[in-house]
């Protein structure tokens, strides 16, 4: 109804790799399904305890779609305040558009590929994000640190000490990648 009150949710939007973290705050779960809808064929999770979401840009017309949204308060019956910092939105996109380049592409996967054995090693694949494959180092060197198995026989101890080594090896050989990518797109 026009003069009916109506509420007004607040919704914080953040960035993260390829990813836009929408805080739902006290939003209702309808909301996100509204804007998950308009994204369907994006990858998204929905984490109910934090009341978050995240979706996953495929596509630079995905931008479009995000500020149209963004810049409606008014949304099915919701009225939302989006507060984000639009600097960090506009880098954001910036950085998406560098990392999904041709020439990005083309210089960063023919090194991926020369780095293929080191993402094995670490349970990754060559398209995994830094992050992935850190916490994957992180997870495999605490199985396999040497500290954790002093009470074992020495074949054993021996083993783990050598797979200890190439997965650092392996993570070690992986860094500088990523690093050169992150300076790629700064300098883009």
């Amino acid at each position: 109804q026009r003069n009916a009150l109506t509420n007004i949710y607040n919704i914080d939007i953040d960035f993260f790799n390829n990813e836009m973290i929408f805080t739902l705050n006290n939003t209702p779960r309808a909301f996100a399904s509204y804007i998950l809808q308009n994204f369907k064929n994006n990858e998204s999770k929905f984490d109910e305890k934090n009341h978050k979401f995240s979706l996953k840009i495929k596509k630079d017309s995905d931008f479009d779609l995000i500020e149209e949204i963004i810049s409606r308060r008014e949304h099915l019956k919701f009225i939302v305040n989006f507060n984000y910092n639009e600097s960090k939105f506009k880098e954001f996109k910036r950085n998406y558009k560098i990392q999904n380049s041709a020439k990005f592409k083309s210089r960063f996967s023919a090194l991926a590929n020369l780095l293929e054995e080191n993402f094995e090693i670490l349970g990754c694949s060559n398209s995994d994000s830094f992050e992935t494959v850190r916490d994957s180092y992180l997870a495999l060197a605490k199985i396999y640190h040497p500290d954790r198995h002093s009470n074992k026989s020495e074949s054993i101890k021996n083993e783990y000490n050598a797979k200890f080594k190439k997965i650092q090896a392996a993570y070690e050989g992986l860094k500088p990648f990523f690093k050169n990518q992150e300076n790629f797109i700064k300098v883009g």
